[in-house]
């Protein structure tokens, strides 16, 4: 259903964005005083949640475990002198409790739910400004959110259920998401790089098998000409040689007639050239 590839993808996006850390970090244990980590802090407080209570659905279970084994345990001890951690924080909480009451609190839970029915019923979170009686408030309500967050007046426990619709409720348009999703991954690929030396991204390993279908993506997409030029630049200075397919069938994976194959075979004379000093390639060299 809607709902269903909808929070997939979210739960994705929030998966790669851990990824990206463990790649970085070498570990799971995400800090809660980073702000611009809140939100993978409590959603991987909420898987940890789950799992305890035996409600994690299990490939999603095996997926965590494979990108670290200790992704559900206790975490590191802290330096000596390091302040505590802060409490942990479910998405059903708020950090500025006197500035939400009750009554509050649940005008805002039944707003959200309308917003969360929207984007199951037209895939984003684009409230239209319009005549509609039913969307006025919804819309001026997330003009409200959206204007909390600018001022840094939004809870962070409120805008992590918010990130968990997407990014389009802060107003992005659908360019603006694709945008955003392109550089999640290619931050993932990026971390990925810096750490093995190369983007061979393994196919059989299911913490990085989304990446792996993405990068390809780049690739195909690069060969048919259909790669904003902008992207393939990024792509370019992270690593020339990219588009290049890697592993034992990196030749059936390139069309011969392909502008990457050329370009390939181009690369080879270049080395040939760098190595004797000259381009008369022979037979036996």
């Amino acid at each position: 259903s809607m709902t269903q590839t909808l929070a997939d993808r979210n739960w994705e996006a929030s998966f790669q964005l851990l990824a990206a850390f463990r790649v970085k970090h070498g570990h799971c244990d995400v800090p809660s005083s980073a702000a611009e980590l809140k939100p993978v802090y409590l959603w991987l407080q909420k898987q940890r949640r789950l799992l305890a209570d035996g409600k994690l659905f299990p490939p999603r279970a095996k997926r965590l475990t494979s990108l670290d084994p200790r992704w559900a345990g206790e975490p590191r001890p802290a330096p000596q002198g390091a302040q505590p951690p802060e409490p942990v924080l479910s998405f059903d909480d708020t950090d500025d409790t006197d500035d939400h009451d009750e009554t509050d609190e649940t005008e805002w839970l039944a707003m959200y739910e309308q917003l969360v029915a929207f984007r199951d019923k037209h895939g984003h979170c684009h409230v239209p400004d319009t005549n509609d009686l039913h969307l006025q408030p919804l819309f001026r309500w997330l003009q409200e959110q959206r204007e909390a967050y600018a001022a840094g007046q939004l809870s962070s426990a409120r805008r992590a259920q918010l990130d968990a619709l997407g990014s389009g409720w802060l107003g992005l348009r659908l360019e603006d998401q694709d945008e955003l999703e392109w550089q999640q991954f290619f931050a993932v690929l990026t971390a990925f790089f810096r750490k093995f030396g190369h983007v061979d991204v393994p196919a059989d390993d299911d913490a990085f098998r989304p990446v792996f279908d993405w990068f390809n993506e780049q690739r195909r997409r690069r060969e048919c000409g259909e790669l904003a030029l902008s992207r393939c630049e990024q792509l370019d200075e992270l690593t020339p040689f990219w588009y290049m397919a890697q592993g034992d069938d990196a030749d059936a994976e390139l069309d011969p007639d392909s502008d990457a194959a050329w370009e390939a075979m181009f690369d080879q004379l270049a080395d040939f050239s760098v190595e004797y000093g000259h381009c008369n390639v022979k037979d036996d060299e």
